[in-house]
């Protein structure tokens, strides 16, 4: 529907629902439902919910989407409400009409306030557990199959992150733990981990995303080495205490790095080693153009040797890595060097 069409139907409702606010304190208070008798006092009675309309328009209620109202919506609906119930309260003490209760005035504010909020959050609540999108949403490209290995607080906090991104479709869970295999989080199925092979052939998910937290790293090495034997792309998510705190969401997925294939912390260089073995000193890397010797070069070079040779049988990765734009001026100027070194290596 038009946006314009979904707020006429949305006023529609709210007025409904305010002209119920209204009457059902005014049929208590009277001890029966009672039709207003007089122009004046259905004047009075049609007043209320319309200045709370118009406040609700006033205050740009109806701007916002109802499938992602949250408490500042909410609290826009409570000041709009409250608002307009002062007004009308006003109206009537000057209209002098006795056909309203004055003690029904408190109560229309808040079973007003209440209702309406009430009612957007029932409309979000249908929308996200039907899966109903947007018409936007149906342009996009479908979602991709995707498996999350770790059914704890972080694989359910990922699993809520997903739907709201909406761009993979979360197929299971695998979990290690006896406890929550054939249950269900999320509404979403938890197998073990001897289904693994089995649900990326039944289901062919595009991807595999890793929930685990640090403290479970060997499990996290050993899952990471039975994913490599799959035809899946395979992406791991930061510490969990990062998860917690609000810094990690779905887009900190990352890529698996060497890191994560250790059974133990990184060890950080010693920078006072490195600079007594390497500072105004002529220093050899053999290998420089792989992955290990490039990292090498790079903090070879931070300490400042007197002359840096590179050496390495492929030309290509010998030209990268002695591009002054990546490690510097010096391993520039040794760059010549290294070549014509390895050179007379390769006669001899």
């Amino acid at each position: 529907m038009p946006r314009y069409h979904k707020r006429a139907v949305l006023i529609v409702v709210d007025f409904v629902l305010l002209i119920i606010a209204l009457r059902l304190p005014m049929a208590i208070r009277l001890g029966q439902l009672e039709v207003p008798e007089g122009e004046g006092t259905w004047a009075l009675v049609l007043a209320a919910p319309l200045i709370t309309l118009a406040i609700l328009w006033r205050f740009n209620v109806y701007r916002v989407v109802t499938r992602f109202v949250g408490y500042r919506g909410a609290s826009q609906i409570g000041l709009a409400v409250g608002l307009s119930t002062l007004i009308w309260a006003l109206l009537v003490f000057l209209s002098g009409q006795n056909g309203i209760p004055r003690s029904i005035i408190i109560p229309y504010g808040v079973l007003g306030a209440l209702a309406l909020i009430a009612v957007r959050y029932a409309i979000k609540a249908i929308l996200n557990s039907a899966d109903i999108m947007t018409a936007r949403e149906y342009t996009r490209v479908p979602p991709r199959p995707t498996l999350i290995y770790g059914a704890g607080r972080m694989g359910i906090e990922l699993l809520n992150n997903v739907r709201r991104a909406r761009d993979r479709d979360i197929v299971a869970f695998i979990d290690s733990s006896p406890t929550l295999w054939r249950q269900y989080a999320g509404g979403v199925k938890v197998y073990p981990p001897s289904r693994l092979a089995s649900l990326v052939e039944s289901e062919a998910p595009c991807e595999v995303l890793v929930a685990l937290p640090g403290s479970q790293r060997q499990e996290r090495r050993e899952v990471l080495k039975e994913l490599e034997k799959l035809p899946v792309t395979v992406k791991v998510l930061p510490a969990y205490e990062d998860f917690t705190s609000g810094h990690v969401g779905v887009n900190s997925l990352r890529n698996v790095d060497v890191n994560d294939l250790l059974g133990r912390d990184p060890v950080m260089p010693r920078h006072e080693l490195m600079e007594r073995n390497t500072r105004g000193k002529s220093v050899l890397v053999t290998g420089a153009g792989g992955s290990i010797g490039s990292e090498l070069v790079h903090q070879v070079v931070r300490q400042l040797p007197r002359l840096l040779v590179l050496l390495e049988i492929s030309e290509p990765a010998l030209y990268k890595i002695g591009n002054p734009r990546r490690v510097g001026k010096v391993a520039g100027r040794c760059c010549q060097a290294s070549r014509r070194y390895g050179s007379r290596l390769g006669q001899r």
